[in-house]
């Protein structure tokens, strides 16, 4: 999507959301893109050093529509989800209970994932752990669900298509 837009890079305060906030208004450039410039930028080793010098790495991802993720997820018949998580930046607050998380740092691990494909017809029965992994999975990584909604019309969804505009 090429039109003008302003994303946000992460969202003030929830207790499911880390704390910083960044608005960019961008034209003709996509979300990816933009992420991808901004984490060079933060990833710059002059950069790193200068801000806080135990940080090795910050992570930049485009916040989804919540909305959206949410109605996701409670799909009736989701055939697919796959939830990708990258390391919170070290100063995030409100992870406390992201065992996703605590398993990549545990780790040493900057990236996991998790898929899973329904074996029948009737689809996957999300719980809420599944749910809240993917939520909290969303805001430093993506999800992907691919299903039908009620009206048995197919659904490829991913947080990375749909970026919160403001």
């Amino acid at each position: 999507d090429f039109e003008e837009h302003e994303f946000i890079f992460t969202l003030v305060p929830s207790p499911e959301f880390p704390i910083h906030l960044m608005v960019v208004n961008v034209t003709d450039i996509t979300v990816t893109s933009i992420e991808r410039i901004i984490g060079k930028i933060f990833n710059d080793t002059r950069v790193l050093k200068s801000v806080q010098p135990e940080v090795t790495f910050v992570s930049v991802t485009t916040v989804p529509d919540y909305r959206e993720l949410d109605n996701m997820l409670n799909l009736d018949n989701i055939k697919y989800i796959k939830i990708v998580a990258t390391r919170k930046n070290p100063d995030d607050a409100g992870f406390a209970d992201d065992l996703f998380d605590k398993s990549l740092q545990l780790l040493h691990a900057r990236r996991g994932s998790l898929e899973f494909t329904a074996e029948d017809k009737s689809g996957l029965q999300l719980d809420e752990t599944t749910k809240k992994l993917a939520k909290n999975a969303a805001c430093d990584g993506f999800v992907e669900i691919k299903g039908k909604d009620q009206e048995a019309n197919n659904v490829d969804f991913s947080t990375k298509k749909k970026p919160l505009v403001v």
